[in-house]
């Protein structure tokens, strides 16, 4: 989904699984070597958001991002009018202006 990925601890996501998988070997074990130390600075905060994009992996999770919601605007049409569906729409419109 969308890109929330750690670079204070190592935790294994698809994003970073989606960005090792795609990487070239050097960019790989540089990334694996960024997202394994305790504290970044932000230089390498920003080189490891690099990383994740030249991976492509942000924008093969920002298109499933969409994809989803597509799927689930199109559900919320099977369901009737009420306040439940409203602010269902409402959660999937606030999602949608966040960061897509």
């Amino acid at each position: 989904m969308l890109l929330y990925f750690s670079v204070s601890e190592f935790v294994t996501t698809d994003t970073e699984l989606k960005a090792l998988a795609s990487l070239k070997e050097k960019e790989r074990k540089e990334l694996l070597t960024l997202l394994g130390k305790k504290s970044n600075t932000d230089a390498e905060i920003n080189r490891t958001i690099q990383l994740f994009h030249d991976s492509g992996a942000i924008d093969y999770y920002t298109k499933k991002a969409r994809e989803y919601i597509k799927r689930s605007e199109s559900s919320l049409h099977e369901l009737k009018d009420s306040k439940a569906r409203k602010e269902l729409k409402r959660i999937v419109d606030y999602v949608v202006k966040r960061d897509l």
